[in-house]
C-alpha cells in the first residue's frame, strides 16, 4: 500500500543519495559536486525497486542526462523548490529531463531548470503527483516549448507548481483524464495551461498570469478523444498580455494574445469563481475548433463547443487593447473609443445538425447567465460583418459538473 497525500508517509527502502559535508550547502560549492551527485542518482534510479524513496539534499546541481523514473511507487524528494535545483543546461539527450515511466510516483520539493526539451513529462502513467516542484528556464531564448507534459495518463495530481518561461505550454495535458493542477503559479508562458483532449480535469485555485494565453481547453480535431468535462474555478487569471512569438509555421501563431480562457471546441466546460483582471483581449474566448493546417490527417471529431457554463466570475478591467485590428474596430464601432470589449467573447457557430425547430437546445448551448458578462457573438464565420450582444439567448444555466475524484490510496 502506497500513500501519496496526507502526511507524505512513504515506503522508504531506498537510502539518502548524498549527505553534503555542510548541512543546507547551496550555490557554486554544490554545483562542483554536480558530477557525483548525477551518477549516484543515476544508479540509484537504475537499481530502484517498487516503493524506494530517493531523496536529494539542498544544492545547485548539474546532470548531462535525463533523470528515468520507472520503478511503480517510486519517489523523489528534494529538501524544497527553492533550496534542490536540478540544471539540465548541458543535457545531452534530445528527450525530457525527468521521465515518469511507471505507476504510483511522487516527484516533491525540486525545481528542473534549463531543460532544453520537456522539463517533466508522464506518458501513459497510472496515478502520480508533483508538489512544490518549479520548471524555469534562466534564459527565455532557450526554453523548451513545454514545462510539465503529461499524455496518455490518468489520475495526476499537479500540486504547488512553478512553471515559467516555456516558450509554448507550461503546463500541457494531452488526451489525459481524472486530472487536478490546483495551488501553482504559471507564467510568462506562452500558454499558461494547456487542456487538450482531455476529460474530467479540475484547475483550481492557481494564479494564470502574464502568460500570453492564460487557459486553453482544446478539441484537437486530428485526436481520437474527445474532451469534456472540466471545471475551471477559484482562479487567478491576469494579466495574459505577452506577445504571441510563435513561429509563423507554427498553430500556436493564430492564438491571439490577451485571452484569460480559451475553448476550443471541447464540450462540457464549466468557468466558475474565478477573478479575471487585465487581460486586454477577452476574460472567456469561446469558438469553434480548427483543424490544423500543418497535418493532412482528417478531422475525426466534432468541432463546436458545447454545454458550455460560465457564472459567478469576477471580471475586471479586460477587452481594452484587443489583439487583431478587426476586434479594435469592432470595439470602436460597437461601443465607442474608450469602451472595452464584453467579457465573453463567441465566435457565434453552431453545430447546424444539431438545431431543434431552428434553434440550439439549452443543454447544447454557451450558457452565461450573469447579467456583469454580457456575450459579444463575433460572427467570426463571416469575417465580423454582424457582431451583436445577445443577453436572453446567453440566458441560462447547466447542472454542475462532478468534481474529480482520485483515491490516493
Amino acid at each position: 500500500m502506497i500513500k501519496l497525500s496526507g502526511s507524505r508517509l512513504f515506503r522508504t527502502t531506498g537510502v539518502w543519495l548524498l549527505i553534503l559535508g555542510l548541512a543546507g550547502c547551496q550555490g557554486d560549492d554544490a554545483a562542483q559536486d554536480g558530477e557525483s551527485v548525477q551518477a549516484r542518482v543515476l544508479r540509484q534510479l537504475s537499481d530502484a525497486e517498487p516503493g524506494d524513496h530517493i531523496e536529494l539534499p539542498a544544492g545547485h546541481f548539474s546532470f548531462t542526462e535525463p533523470l528515468i523514473l520507472a520503478s511503480e511507487g517510486l519517489t523523489l524528494e528534494g529538501a524544497g523548490r527553492d533550496l534542490t535545483r536540478l540544471s539540465f543546461k548541458s543535457q545531452t539527450a534530445a528527450s525530457a529531463s525527468v521521465q515518469l515511466n511507471a505507476d504510483a510516483i511522487s516527484v516533491l520539493d525540486l525545481s528542473i531548470e534549463d531543460a532544453p526539451h520537456t522539463a517533466i513529462q508522464m506518458t501513459e502513467v497510472r496515478l502520480a503527483q508533483l508538489r512544490d516542484v518549479g520548471v524555469n528556464w534562466t534564459d527565455r531564448e532557450s526554453a523548451a516549448p513545454v514545462g510539465i507534459w503529461a499524455a496518455d495518463s490518468r489520475r495526476l495530481l499537479l500540486d504547488d507548481l512553478s512553471v515559467s518561461g516555456a516558450r509554448e505550454s507550461g503546463v500541457l495535458i494531452q488526451r489525459s483524464r481524472d486530472i487536478t493542477v490546483r495551488n501553482s503559479r504559471i507564467n510568462n508562458n506562452l500558454i499558461g495551461i494547456d487542456i487538450r483532449n482531455s476529460q474530467r480535469s479540475d484547475v483550481y485555485d492557481n494564479s494564470v498570469i502574464d502568460n500570453s494565453l492564460g487557459v486553453r481547453v482544446d478539441n484537437a480535431l486530428d485526436a481520437t478523444v474527445s474532451g469534456f468535462a472540466i471545471r475551471l474555478f477559484d482562479n487567478d487569471i491576469l494579466r495574459n498580455n505577452r506577445d504571441n512569438t510563435a513561429p509563423e509555421s507554427s498553430a500556436l501563431a493564430s492564438l491571439w494574445r490577451g485571452v484569460g480562457i480559451q475553448i476550443d471546441g471541447s464540450d462540457a466546460v464549466e468557468i466558475f469563481d474565478n477573478r479575471f483582471s487585465e487581460n486586454s483581449t477577452a476574460d472567456v474566448y469561446v469558438r469553434k475548433a480548427t483543424a490544423d493546417e500543418a497535418t493532412t490527417q482528417a478531422a475525426v471529431l466534432d468541432a463546436y463547443p458545447e454545454s458550455i457554463h460560465i457564472h459567478d466570475n469576477q471580471y475586471g478591467d479586460g477587452g481594452t487593447q484587443p489583439e487583431s485590428f478587426k476586434l479594435k474596430w469592432l470595439r470602436w464601432t460597437q461601443f465607442g473609443l474608450g469602451s472595452r470589449l464584453p467579457p465573453v467573447l463567441w465566435d457565434g457557430e453552431f453545430d447546424p445538425d444539431k438545431q431543434l425547430n431552428g434553434d440550439t437546445p439549452v443543454h447544447l448551448r454557451l450558457c452565461v447567465p450573469d447579467v456583469a458578462a454580457p456575450v459579444l457573438n463575433l460572427d467570426q464565420a463571416h469575417d465580423f460583418a454582424n457582431p451583436s450582444v445577445s443577453t436572453d439567448w446567453h440566458k441560462c444555466s447547466l447542472p454542475s459538473l462532478p468534481g474529480v475524484q482520485i483515491d490516493w490510496e
